[in-house]
C-alpha cells in the first residue's frame, strides 16, 4: 500500500516550534574542522546533545566522574550499534574526534567528554560568546519512521539548507520585491552545490543523491533558475502528525493534549505529487491534496453526524438495567454502520466499545475541524472494520487493553481519514486527466536501503572522495 508523506513550506518559527538537536556551526564552519568526515561530526553532534540532555534528566549523576566533570558512556560497539555502522568505521570516526580535539576519553575510551570547539568568528557564538551558535536539525529525522531511514549526509545537508531557507525568511519584507522572492511571491533560497561539497567534503554526486533523497520524502523543491544559475530550494516540514510516533501520541491523549495542534492550521501543506492543480472548492480538504476538483457538499455536516452528541451527558445510556448487549446495542444506534462493522464493535466489551468510539469519533471532528472537510464514519464503513480487527489483533497478540492503544487506534484513525482523502482527490484527478506523482514508501525504502551504508566505505574509498 502506498503511503504519501504530507508536508508544508518551512517558517521561520518552526525554530522554536518543532523538536530538534543542535548542530554546532563551529563543527561546519571553522577551518579547523575542515577535514573531519562529515559522519564524525554527526557522531559528534548526537553526543553533545545525549550530555546535554543527561546532565538535566532526573538520572544526571550518571553523567558526572567523580571530579564533577561531565561524560558520556560509550563502548565501541555501542556507538556502531547507535550510527548503524561497523565497529572498525565507529573507531575511525572516533579516533577523527579525538585527534582534532573535539572529544577526550577515559576507562578505556569508553567514558568520553566532549571538548568546546576551537572558535575563530564571533557570528559562531552568541551570548556575548559564552554560548556556541547552532543549527535546527529536526527529530523526526531520527525518530519517525517515514524518515529514518534518510542518510547521515541527506540529514545534514537538510539542516544545513533549512536554516539558510528560515535565515532568509527573516530578512525577506513581504511587502517588498527582493531577488530572493520567484514569479509567485514566495521566498526561496540559494544553497548552491559546490558549496555543499566543500562543506561536508564529498564529491559533487553525493550532494546530489542527498538531495534526491530529500525530494523523494517531499522535505526539499528545487527549481532551476536558468542555465549555469544555482537552484532554488524551497524547504519543507512534515505535518506535525507525520512527525509523532504511536507513543508520543498515547502520550499526549493521557495527558489530556492535542494531536493535531498548530503550526500547521491554517499554513499552506501539502502532498508530496503533483503541485500544480488549481483549488476550485473552497471547502475541500487543506491537506495540500486539497486543490480538488470534486463538490463535496453531499457529504454529512460534522455537527449533526455519527454520534456527535455523544460528548452530551445527556445523551450517554447510563441505565444499569441494561444488559451489556442492549447497551453496545443503544450506543451503535446514531450510527448507519453496516452489519459486519457493527459486528466488528461489539465483540468488545461496553466499556472498550465507549472507549473506542469516544477516540473514533473525537478523531474525525479534529480531522475535519484542521483540514475543513465534513467526512462522515459512514463514509469510511469498510475501512474502520478493517482498522478496528488490526487494533483488535494487536491488542491480543499484546495481551493489553484498549487504554493502552488509544494512541495507536488515534493515529490509526487519523490515517483512514488521511487515505480517504487522498484516494478522493485521486479519483478526480484521473477523471480530469491530470498527472499522479507519488512514490510508495516501499519503494523509498527499497531505494535508500543501502545508503545508510556508505559510512562503511573502505579506507581506499574514503580517501578518493577526499574525506579519510
Amino acid at each position: 500500500m502506498e503511503k504519501q508523506l504530507q508536508t508544508r513550506i518551512c517558517r521561520e518559527n518552526d525554530k522554536k516550534a518543532l523538536p530538534h538537536f543542535k548542530l554546532y556551526k563551529s563543527i561546519l564552519f571553522e577551518v579547523k574542522y575542515k577535514d573531519v568526515p562529515y559522519q564524525a561530526k554527526a557522531m559528534y553532534t548526537k553526543l553533545a546533545n545525549k550530555l546535554s540532555r543527561g546532565v538535566k534528566s532526573e538520572g544526571k549523576e550518571q553523567y558526572y566522574d567523580v571530579t564533577g566533570k561531565p561524560f558520556v558512556k560509550y563502548t565501541i560497539k555501542e556507538l556502531a550499534n547507535e550510527f548503524n555502522i561497523s565497529e572498525s568505521t565507529a573507531k575511525r570516526y572516533k579516533k577523527s574526534l579525538v585527534k582534532c580535539g573535539l572529544i577526550s576519553t577515559s576507562k578505556n575510551g569508553q567514558q568520553i567528554y566532549l571538548n568546546k570547539p576551537e572558535i575563530t568568528k564571533d557570528s559562531l557564538t552568541y551570548n556575548n560568546g559564552k554560548k556556541l551558535s547552532y543549527m535546527h536539525m529536526p527529530k523526526f529525522l531520527e525518530t519517525n519512521d517515514n524518515y529514518n531511514k534518510t542518510s547521515t549526509l541527506a540529514r545534514l545537508v537538510y539542516t544545513v539548507v533549512k536554516d539558510r531557507f528560515t535565515y532568509t525568511l527573516s530578512t525577506v519584507s513581504t511587502k517588498k520585491d527582493s531577488k530572493y522572492k520567484d514569479e509567485r511571491g514566495r521566498v526561496f533560497c540559494i544553497f548552491p552545490n559546490e558549496e555543499l561539497t566543500n562543506l561536508f567534503g564529498v564529491h559533487k554526486d553525493q550532494i546530489k543523491a542527498a538531495k534526491d533523497e530529500l525530494m523523494a520524502l517531499g522535505l526539499l523543491k528545487q527549481v532551476r533558475a536558468g542555465i549555469n544559475k544555482p537552484y532554488r530550494l524551497y524547504l519543507y516540514t512534515p505535518l506535525r502528525h507525520e512527525q509523532l510516533t504511536e507513543e508520543e501520541v498515547q502520550e499526549e491523549i493521557e495527558t489530556k493534549k492535542y494531536v493535531l495542534t498548530p503550526p500547521e492550521k491554517s499554513i499552506g501543506v501539502h502532498t508530496y505529487y503533483n503541485q500544480e492543480v488549481k483549488k476550485e472548492d473552497a471547502k475541500g480538504s487543506n491537506t495540500g491534496l486539497n486543490n480538488t476538483l470534486y463538490n463535496k457538499t453531499s457529504l454529512n455536516n460534522t455537527s449533526t453526524n455519527d454520534m456527535y452528541t455523544m460528548y452530551k451527558e445527556s445523551e450517554t445510556v447510563q441505565t444499569e438495567d441494561y444488559s451489556e448487549e442492549s447497551k453496545k446495542n443503544n450506543k451503535l444506534r446514531s450510527f448507519n454502520f453496516s452489519p459486519l462493522l457493527q459486528k466488528t464493535l461489539t465483540s468488545f466489551t461496553y466499556k472498550e466499545l465507549e472507549t473506542i468510539l469516544g477516540i473514533i469519533v473525537k478523531s474525525k471532528n479534529e480531522f475535519n475541524d484542521y483540514y475543513h472537510t465534513s467526512y462522515s464514519l459512514e463514509s469510511l464503513d469498510f475501512e474502520l472494520k478493517e482498522m478496528i480487527k488490526r487494533v483488535k489483533d494487536k491488542m491480543r497478540d499484546e495481551n493489553k487493553g484498549i487504554s493502552k492503544f488509544r494512541g495507536y487506534l488515534k493515529q490509526s484513525v487519523l490515517n483512514e481519514f488521511k487515505k480517504y482523502d487522498i484516494s478522493l482527490y485521486q479519483s478526480e484527478l484521473e477523471l480530469s486527466g491530470k498527472e499522479w506523482m507519488t512514490m510508495s514508501q516501499e519503494k523509498l525504502n527499497n531505494q535508500y536501503s543501502n545508503l545508510g551504508k556508505q559510512i562503511d566505505a573502505t579506507e581506499e574509498e574514503l580517501d578518493a572522495l577526499g574525506v579519510g
